[in-house]
Parts: C-alpha cells; structure tokens; sequence
C-alpha cells in the first residue's frame, strides 16, 4: 500500500556540473564521479570510496544539505573549476537558481605522524599523509597527475520550496 503525505512533494532536480580547464582538455585526461560525504577522499586514492555516476541526496524546505564528488586525474590538470548550473524539476520544470549551490574544494593537510597512544585499528591511515580537512577559498586551482580531488557542494533549499530529492548528475 502507497502512504500519501500531505503536503510533502519529491522534487527531483538536476544540476550540470563541469570542470573546466585552461589547457586543451582530453577526453581521457580524469574521471568525474560521486562519492558518499561520508567518505574521505585523499588527494593520492588511498582506499578510495566506490564510485557512482550520480549523487542523490534530500533535504526539506529551509534545509542546507550537502554532498561530494571526486576527481581523478590521469594527467595534469590546470586552472581547474566548478561551473554550477541552475536545478531544474524534471516533472514541474521549476528551477532553483544556480547561486542556491555553493561548492569548494576539499583542502587536505600535512601529517607527519599520528596521534600518540591510538591502537593501529583505531586510524584512518598511517602518517605520514595528506588528510582531507577543509573547505577550500580558491575557485580555481591545479590538480596533480594520478590524484584524486574532492569538491563539496553545498545546497540551500528555500523555505518556500516543498521537499526536494536532489539528484546531481555529474557531466
């Protein structure tokens, strides 16, 4: 049996997200996929989340949710940056401005070694690494040969917006 919930409307939008690069960019030069924002994605794969080619996620009318994706490059990336179209409803075809999106690279820091007195099984990884940590200023950066680089989208639903099921297909 189908429960009805007044009131309460799935949205379905979809949001082109694309990388741009400042070089000649070819078609085989990184992959673009979602990855849970559960988990970490270190700049050198290391135990690197499945990948899917979509990221779902809901949120309410006043809500700010989140999510994540990775690119892995095979060669050099320069001047690399997010372009965020505006969230269409594939049923209504209402949109939500591209602006309602922000994003930012996931900045990592260096660890030289790990915190005293903590089992093996208890860590995340060995240091010495690079440990994602933070959200990133720069709009536009250089990615490394054979790494991996998390962006972060963060999406604010307007308090006049019925329940939404976002859904960002990765271009």
């Amino acid at each position: 049996m189908k429960k009805n919930y007044p009131g309460i409307i799935p949205l379905i939008f979809a949001v082109s997200i694309l990388l741009v690069n400042s070089a000649t960019l070819s078609a085989q030069a990184f992959k673009l996929n979602a990855v849970s924002d559960l988990k970490r994605v270190f700049e050198d794969g290391f135990n690197m989340p499945a990948f899917q080619d979509t990221l779902k996620i809901f949120g309410i009318r006043g809500e700010i949710i989140s999510g994540q994706f990775a690119l892995q490059t095979k060669k050099s990336l320069t001047g690399v940056t997010v372009s965020v179209s505006a969230l269409t409803d594939r049923k209504s075809g209402n949109t939500l401005p591209g602006k309602e999106v922000e994003w930012n690279f996931v900045g990592s820091i260096p660890l030289s070694e790990n915190t005293p007195n903590q089992p093996v099984t208890a860590l995340v990884r060995k240091a010495p690494a690079r440990f994602p940590d933070y959200l990133m200023a720069e709009k536009q950066i250089s990615v490394k040969e054979k790494s991996c680089q998390a962006v972060w989208i963060t999406i604010d639903i307007p308090r006049m917006r019925y329940p939404a099921s976002i859904q960002v297909i990765l271009l």
